[in-house]
């Protein structure tokens, strides 16, 4: 296996990236620095990346799953997690690339992937689209207490207590623009997720991610 495959397959980056990597000289074969692309890697080598010694991922799985209400996107919680969901599918350990609370619905992303996990809660560059219910009625005087550049307010054609919000913020993070700015908050419905819709996918299902998909929401995380 070539040298710049081997760095992709073992989760740390894309093989455009990994070809960048070895030519700045920072990955490094059995102690040595190699800046050979086209290097084949055997069995015996070792490959490391800052010190770290990099192994292949047997496979990465990438499942969109449409949230329940009462299931758990966190392990220590005692409801259902949802990971138990796709369970039927995979018998790998995936986990949500962010988190929604109990009450809360919509599109979550599980998988095995933890490049994409960190890229995810780091960059903060997915978009997503929120259905929002609120304690009190929303009128158009009402200030979001954010950047506007990560969240705008539309009216939407649900009842007054009801807005929907694009944005870059985590969703703990919008909950506290939310409360901040008096509008109170009762629980959200993910609509979109990086591009990825609830076309098709109704409460409670899921589907593996396509492979234009995968590549899609790497591309913007």
């Amino acid at each position: 296996m070539q040298l710049t495959k081997y760095i992709a397959a073992s989760g740390i980056a894309t093989r455009r990236e990994a070809s960048q990597l070895i030519k700045d000289g920072k990955i490094s074969v059995n102690d040595t620095i190699c800046k050979e692309p086209f290097y084949v890697v055997v069995t015996a080598d070792v490959v490391t990346y800052k010190g770290k010694v990099l192994y292949l991922i047997a496979e990465h799985v990438y499942f969109l799953v449409n949230k329940p209400k009462g299931t758990s996107t966190s392990l220590v919680s005692e409801n259902t997690y949802i990971s138990t969901l796709v369970s039927k599918k995979t018998s790998l350990t995936v986990v949500p690339v962010d988190h929604l609370d109990i009450d809360d619905l919509g599109l979550v992303v599980l998988t095995n992937d933890n490049e994409l996990i960190e890229r995810v809660v780091a960059n903060k560059k997915v978009r997503s689209i929120y259905h929002i219910f609120l304690d009190k009625a929303w009128t158009d005087k009402t200030k979001l207490k954010t950047n506007e550049y990560y969240a705008t307010l539309e009216k939407t054609e649900f009842p007054e207590f009801t807005i929907k919000i694009e944005t870059t913020l985590s969703l703990s993070e919008l909950k506290k623009c939310l409360i901040g700015s008096k509008m109170g908050f009762s629980k959200a419905d993910r609509l979109v997720f990086g591009g990825l819709t609830k076309k098709d996918l109704p409460r409670g299902w899921n589907r593996p991610l396509t492979e234009k998909e995968i590549i899609f929401l790497k591309h913007f995380s």
